[in-house]
């Protein structure tokens, strides 16, 4: 059954169109996201532009190194490497040609809640935990960790205090209207 979630990355390439790199994880949740998200956020705002030296024909490379990024807990020193959801559409579309990127990718298996970070202004970015339905609206770390039932004692470790700490104060929650926008675009793929 696993800690099913998914974290999903919006930036600009050098086109000035909207991509996303959609990573599943199969064992996920908790803290565990949280630290994700305070360490791929961290890279992100180092890097200030994703594509900056990159050509557009090398979309796929950007969405790896997030993917990648995502996949290393440097908290708990581990990895869980993630499946690249883009790819797996893209082999699932030769078979059902009319298959929609954002029914595909926003509907993976899950129980443990999802990520969405819009690193379109990667010096403003903007972050989002969510429920597996999103039925919920967005949720800040703290309000995602109760609602998985991530115990106090685990919420309360110094390393999860400082990554909670970390990312509201370096990113800014989305309104639900943002989240809501980021499953309606239509995203570039090469």
């Amino acid at each position: 059954m696993g800690q099913r979630s998914q974290i999903y990355v919006i930036y600009k390439d050098k086109q000035n169109r909207d991509c996303i790199s959609a990573t599943y994880f199969q064992w996920n949740y908790g803290e565990r996201m949280i630290s994700r998200a305070r360490y791929l956020m961290g890279w992100i705002k180092a890097k200030n532009n994703l594509c900056s030296n990159l050509h557009s024909d090398y979309l796929p490379y950007v969405a790896n190194k997030i993917r990648y990024i995502a996949s290393v807990n440097f908290d708990y020193k581990d990895v869980v490497i993630g499946q690249d959801l883009i790819e797996e559409w893209k082999d699932y579309k030769q078979g059902v040609p009319n298959a929609n990127l954002n029914d595909y990718i926003f509907h993976a298996d899950n129980n443990d809640g999802c990520l969405f970070i819009d690193a379109r202004i990667p010096k403003q970015l903007k972050y989002a935990f969510t429920t597996y339905d999103y039925k919920d609206g967005v949720m800040g770390p703290e309000a995602y960790l109760k609602w998985d039932g991530t115990p106090q004692k685990i919420r309360d470790t110094k390393f999860t205090k400082r990554n909670i700490n970390w990312i509201t104060h370096n990113a800014k929650l989305m309104k639900k209207k943002e989240l809501e926008a980021i499953l309606r675009t239509t995203y570039h793929v090469s």
